[in-house]
């Protein structure tokens, strides 16, 4: 089961809902990635699970606003409006399958 939490920039106020790191559930796997084109943190899927378990990797993954491919890794949780380091909520916000 995945969790998403509430992160929130202390510098400018961008709030944003996602996982911590990859996660995964029992159809999709996620990254959280900074979209470089739209400018938000989003989970992005990056791999699916068919009905009998088996795993495959997405050759593209897209961002699931503007669904473009011009995504980079989002590490130490930087926010992706003025690059201070985000903060995240105590609570999971959303528990996912």
């Amino acid at each position: 089961m995945g969790q998403w939490y509430l992160f929130r920039c202390p510098k400018c106020s961008y709030e944003t809902e996602c996982s911590e790191g990859p996660d995964r559930g029992m159809y999709a796997a996620v990254d959280p990635m900074i979209c470089k084109d739209c400018k938000e943190v989003h989970n992005v899927c990056v791999g699916e699970f068919s009905k009998n378990g088996d795993y495959k990797d997405l050759e593209k993954p897209e961002c699931p606003s503007c669904e473009g491919n011009n995504l980079k890794d989002w590490v130490k949780q930087e926010c992706p409006k003025c690059g201070d380091k985000m903060k995240r909520s105590n609570q999971s916000h959303i528990l996912w399958d």
